[in-house]
């Protein structure tokens, strides 16, 4: 019986271990960007290949005693501006956006734009280990049940032969 209760603790203890949530890369932060725009109606959308790894931290005073967020700075050039968005490294959005009209005459997002923006969510690379992980899902589910039956099953016998 401890043999197995100690089993099934290291079972849960490596699934969850493989369940981290992985990090995006800079290509990842690149197509995030570009989906990002296109979806809030942004044409001609070329993001730079530069892509560079820094940290953000909100000027927000509810948030200034949060640490600061790993993100990929991303540049972009659209039709009529500029867009820089900074995306969280572990995460699924953007968490600070800077735009420009091309003649500098201030924001270039509308305000219905800003806030689609803000409710996107996409995570290329929580995708990617899913994909990966898939293959390995059905068998560890299956041993996780086939280990808590047994375990079920010794629960309700060893009780039975003690009462008996």
């Amino acid at each position: 019986m401890r043999r197995l209760i100690a089993v099934t603790g290291l079972l849960l203890v490596f699934a969850t271990g493989c369940f981290e949530h992985p990090a995006m890369t800079r290509e990842d932060a690149r197509v995030f960007a570009r989906r990002a725009l296109m979806r809030i109606g942004m044409r001609n959308v070329v993001v730079a290949a530069q892509v560079d790894a820094t940290t953000y931290k909100s000027a927000d005073p509810r948030f200034i005693k949060d640490k600061p967020v790993a993100v990929w700075a991303t540049k972009s050039q659209v039709e009529g501006g500029n867009v820089v968005l900074d995306v969280q490294r572990r995460g699924d959005s953007a968490v600070y956006v800077k735009d420009t009209k091309a003649d500098g005459g201030g924001p270039l997002l509308t305000d219905s734009q800003f806030e689609a923006l803000n409710r996107f969510r996409y995570d290329p690379a929580r995708s990617r280990e899913r994909r990966r992980v898939r293959p390995w899902a059905i068998p560890a589910v299956t041993l996780i049940v086939v280990v808590g039956a047994a375990l079920f099953v010794t629960a309700i016998s060893s009780r039975g032969s003690v009462e008996g």
